[in-house]
């Protein structure tokens, strides 16, 4: 009986021993500058592409040209809405489309969707887009809303939010719809 229970503890210890385990694998921070030195993306919408859900992208000061969507839980950071541009490569759309719960955007001067007429909007929060935080941003020059947001429990704090409705008369510089 005895030789039978050390038998048994040995199997289990040795079933515990080969079995895989999933250890959590840590944030990154990806980074983001407009010559890709220091292995950094040179777009930020690449960045997005590469990072996971809890992942930091840090953005350098600079001019970006680009129009992206956030589908990842990531916090979007750039060095500062006084350095850090971001105008709409295709003005025709919005600037930032945020569908992913969980994200954070601050750091940026988000702007330039009217160039073409449009009514988009700097930045839109989609539906199903929860616990978003946007702060710190200056978000101008938009053809409709600053930021339009469909979704519940997020957080716009100390932003600047001015010139924008160009292209339409009904524009805000925050847009709530439910």
């Amino acid at each position: 009986s005895y030789i039978k229970f050390l038998g048994l503890l040995l199997v289990v210890g040795l079933l515990f021993a080969v079995a895989p385990t999933k250890q959590a694998q840590a944030a990154a921070t990806l980074c983001v500058n407009t010559t890709g030195a220091d292995d950094c993306y040179t777009s930020i919408e690449t960045a997005i592409g590469a990072a996971a859900n809890g992942d930091t992208i840090t953005v350098a000061a600079g001019t970006y040209t680009e129009t992206f969507e956030i589908n990842k839980s990531v916090s979007l950071i750039g060095a500062g809405r006084d350095v850090t541009t971001i105008i709409a490569g295709e003005p025709t759309d919005g600037t930032i489309d945020v569908s992913a719960a969980g994200v954070t955007i601050s750091g940026f001067k988000v702007t330039n969707t009217s160039s073409a007429g449009t009514t988009a909007d700097g930045i839109y929060v989609m539906g199903g887009a929860d616990n978003c935080t946007i702060t710190q941003n200056e978000i101008s020059g938009n053809g409709q809303n600053g930021i339009s947001i469909v979704s519940s429990n997020n957080t716009v704090t100390n932003n600047i939010i001015a010139g924008n409705s160009t292209k339409s008369s009904k524009g805000a510089g925050v847009a709530l719809f439910n």
